[in-house]
């Protein structure tokens, strides 16, 4: 009766404590989960005891060689085989029962150690016994104290040992398709168990006590996750189904590694470091996020930089030249697709080059380590290896092996992935060192008098590289050279730097210096005549690059480049001739300045022809390319789309007709642009310089919303459009836009928009058949993917057109009320300011181009 009156508060505190007296320990939750483990652990031994294995084969008498006798590996026993479909259905049941069994086991055993030391016990929070204390009070330590408890019981017990006894070893020969499954699923809880472990477990005195006694190393070496420690060879994927499990395993202990914890994974005594070499192993791995597990292990230990531990990584293992040459059997897989030329081949191919970029990026977060006996080994190593291959290959003075290309590619990701300035120092100077003759096979792919015998050829070619490889991947070099970490000394030492970096007088003695030792008269000799600059005059630039350039800005051959090409040679001349003065004119020199005036007035003066003969296409094309923004070279040599031809000739032979001459014609323009651009930041500022955009009268904007109809003239109609219902409307009469308004009935004066284009880009026809109807017809053209700015300079002839057939055009019709006179009218003032603005624009183009 007493505990009537009592406090209900005090009530439920009691309720509380009553109901933890009577939960059990977690020492004694250890013991249940341990006792379950061991029970497990009998029935698979004595499943496997009873000699049942099933093989399937097409000959039975196989099956029974030996007497009907045959061994497993690592087990020790006898076991008959026998090769029953139903034998085998009733072991894959039991099989299955048990691998349930020990999975509960193993989820159970995994609450009970994570209950108490995952994140939150301890601080604050109330575990599942009722244990609670606020930060830093008696709560802390009692979570802690179970926690310790429940470690201790299962190291006690020995259920470490036995959850890793649970995965006996059978190598993949020896074992039925039924045993091997099993042991795979047993894996796989194993590995889940321990990772759970592992994520959860915060405190420092849990994980030294599951680091201790080499246990962890145990479990990192534990034969069952048929883990091959070979590490000449990395494990097959089919060789474990729980290979992901374990490779998040070792990630997720190495994000534990710190000076402290890395002595329980090293062992100096045998000079072991299972963590590392299992990485090593699974490096090379073929499912992509495993490789990402293993590479992070890797950065995570060099990262810890472990005295002890490097001098074993780097001295011992050789594990950098490994890796090193792992990226040479990468890039001899993309030479094996290239080679077959099979077109099916190109996903693969971009997959395996996506790859091969991930690697050089992982070597990039190897030498952001900042590590320089890790750095400088690793260069070594790359450069005494796959390096030295490329730079041999891309030296080689054939033009159209796709193999020269891929490896001319694959040394601009170097420029382009890699910021450690000795290694990318030293690979720019094996290139382009004026000291060697080897740099003109290389830059010699540049001149357009080699260009023949369909050296050049157009993106329809089944080439599983683009027609202008050649080209485009030396320029894509050139780019990425000058845009990476590469000191301004190696740039001096192959003429490719800019002189507003450098001290004048630097200047003048490099180059001379460099103009006597390369023989410069040969180097004259060897180009076309517009690079032969007299020798006696100090060349402010390297006099063969850019020779090579004005050649290409000059020759029609090039109607054939796509515009990345222009695009990175227009970057790159800059760079290379630039003073950084402000007031610098004519920073070329006479010669190069002279052809480079004569070429842009040879391309100024076929466009003015064109414009002046009514080709409108030339007006749209010049509006189209001097409106748009500069490219970022930066990023176009990153893309592979520049090595492979991804276009499929799929239009039809009209189509085709179409876009071939818009590519000639754009060529024209681009050529023009490309010669005015550099003559007015060179030359002639002022002369040549392009027309602004707000000159342009180029009204590509359509009105939307609503529009106030006052003032406005207009024209009553019936306006047919799609699939939407007819409605009654007005034809405004604008001066630029083809506009059909239908009145707001909410708001006198206003109207809502049905259909608005700039008027050039309509065109209409009278209906002969119905005197009150018009026509209208907007064919959609467009040059370049609106979605992806990028892709016009990747397509042939610079642009991705959208050309649609007259089914697909955009059509409108419209029926006038008062019949042919009003329909007559409207016709009348579309055609009349078409003229208007066409006019228009032809003479302020013919006035640009003068």
């Amino acid at each position: 009766m007493a505990t009537d009156f009592l406090d209900p508060t005090f009530g439920s505190a009691l309720e509380v404590e009553q109901a933890a007296s009577t939960a059990p320990s977690p020492r004694e939750r250890v013991r249940e989960a341990d006792v379950q483990l061991r029970a497990t652990q009998r029935a698979i031994e004595s499943l496997i005891a009873e000699g049942i294995q099933t093989r399937s084969t097409r000959r039975p008498e196989a099956s029974l060689k030996k007497g009907g006798i045959a061994k497993v590996g690592g087990i020790g026993r006898l076991i008959r085989v026998i090769d029953s479909s139903k034998v085998a259905a009733a072991l894959a049941v039991r099989w299955d029962t048990l691998v349930d069994e020990a999975s509960a086991a193993l989820d159970g055993l995994a609450r009970v150690l994570v209950s108490r030391s995952g994140p939150g016990s301890g601080m604050g929070s109330v575990d599942a016994a009722g244990a609670a204390g606020a930060p830093g009070g008696g709560g802390d330590a009692v979570a802690l104290g179970d926690a310790l408890d429940a470690f201790a019981a299962f190291f006690e017990y020995r259920t470490h040992a036995l959850v890793l006894a649970l995965v006996p070893h059978v190598p993949e020969s020896e074992a039925s398709s039924v045993l091997l499954a099993a042991i795979h699923s047993l894996a796989a809880a194993v590995l889940r168990f321990f990772n759970i472990l592992v994520e959860s477990t915060r405190t420092d005195a849990l994980l030294f006590l599951l680091f201790s006694n080499n246990y962890i190393n145990d479990v990192i070496l534990c034969r069952g996750f048929a883990v091959s420690r070979n590490e000449s060879s990395a494990p097959s994927a089919s060789a474990c189904d729980a290979l992901p499990l374990y490779a998040t395993l070792i990630k997720n202990l190495s994000n534990k590694l710190d000076r402290t914890s890395i002595n329980f994974f090293y062992n100096d005594n045998i000079e072991d470091f299972p963590l590392f070499t299992q990485a090593i192993s699974l490096f090379e791995s073929e499912e992509r996020m495993v490789r990402i597990c293993a590479r992070t292990v890797i950065l995570n230990v060099l990262s810890v930089n472990d005295e002890n531990a490097m001098d074993y990584l780097i001295n011992t293992q050789k594990c950098l030249a490994k890796m090193a040459g792992f990226w040479s059997l990468e890039i001899i897989g993309i030479e094996k697709l290239l080679a077959a030329g099979k077109s099916s081949a190109l996903p693969e191919i971009q997959s395996a080059i996506d790859d091969c970029v991930d690697t050089l990026l992982f070597f990039q977060d190897v030498f952001a380590l900042q590590l320089p006996t890790v750095s400088s080994s690793l260069e070594g190593s790359l450069l005494r290896g796959p390096i030295s291959r490329l730079v041999t290959k891309a030296l080689e003075q054939a033009d159209t092996d796709p193999l020269i290309h891929l490896s001319i590619f694959l040394l601009s990701q170097v420029f382009a992935c890699i910021s450690y300035t000795s290694l990318v120092d030293s690979v720019l100077e094996s290139l382009f060192s004026i000291k060697t003759e080897k740099r003109f096979h290389l830059l010699g792919k540049l001149l357009p008098e080699k260009w023949i015998n369909g050296f050049l050829t157009l993106d329809t070619d089944s080439s599983l590289v683009c027609g202008d490889a050649s080209v485009s991947m030396v320029l894509a070099l050139l780019t990425s050279a000058l845009t990476s970490h590469v000191s301004q000394q190696a740039l001096q030492n192959c003429n490719l730097c800019s002189r507003q970096k450098i001290k004048a007088r630097i200047l003048v003695d490099s180059l001379t210096s460099s103009v006597e030792s390369t023989s410069l008269g040969e180097i004259a000799s060897t180009s076309s005549s517009p690079t032969r600059v007299a020798l006696y005059q100090p060349i402010p630039y390297d006099v063969f690059i850019i020779g090579a350039f004005i050649d290409i800005l000059g020759a029609v051959q090039s109607v054939h480049l796509r515009l990345l090409c222009l695009d990175f040679l227009s970057w790159v001349f800059e760079r290379l001739v630039q003073t950084g003065e402000k007031d610098a004119i004519h920073t070329l020199t006479l010669a190069h300045l002279d052809i480079l005036l004569a070429c842009n007035k040879d391309w100024r003066s076929m466009i003015s022809s064109l414009v002046n003969d009514g080709v409108d296409l030339v007006i749209d094309l010049l509006e189209f390319e001097v409106t748009q923004q500069p490219q970022d070279v930066s990023r176009l040599f990153k893309d592979s789309r520049i090595l492979l031809n991804r276009a499929q000739n799929s239009a039809s032979e009209a189509d085709f007709e179409f876009k071939k001459e818009v590519r000639n014609l754009g060529f024209l323009v681009c050529m023009w642009k490309h010669t005015s651009l550099l003559l007015a930041k060179f030359g002639h500022p002022e002369r040549y310089r392009l027309p602004p955009v707000d000159a342009i009268e180029l009204n590509t904007t359509s009105a939307e919303g609503r529009v106030d109809l006052e003032n406005r003239n207009v024209q009553s109609c019936i306006i047919y459009h799609g699939k939407y219902p007819p409605c009654n409307g007005y034809f405004i009469f604008d001066p630029t836009t083809f506009l059909l308004v239908e009145p707001d009935k909410l708001r006198p004066g206003k109207a809502r928009v049905i259909f608005s284009k700039p008027v050039q880009q309509v065109t209409a026809v009278l209906v002969e058949s119905d005197a009150g109807a018009l026509r209208v017809f907007c064919p959609s053209i467009s040059f370049a993917n609106a979605d992806d700015r990028r892709a016009r300079a990747f397509a042939c002839g610079g642009y991705n057109m959208v050309w649609q057939n007259a089914k697909g055009w955009d059509e409108v019709r419209i029926v006038f009320r008062a019949a042919h006179e009003a329909r007559d009218v409207v016709f009348a003032h579309i055609e009349t300011m078409k003229d208007e603005i066409q006019g228009r624009r032809r003479r302020m183009w013919m006035d640009a181009l003068k």
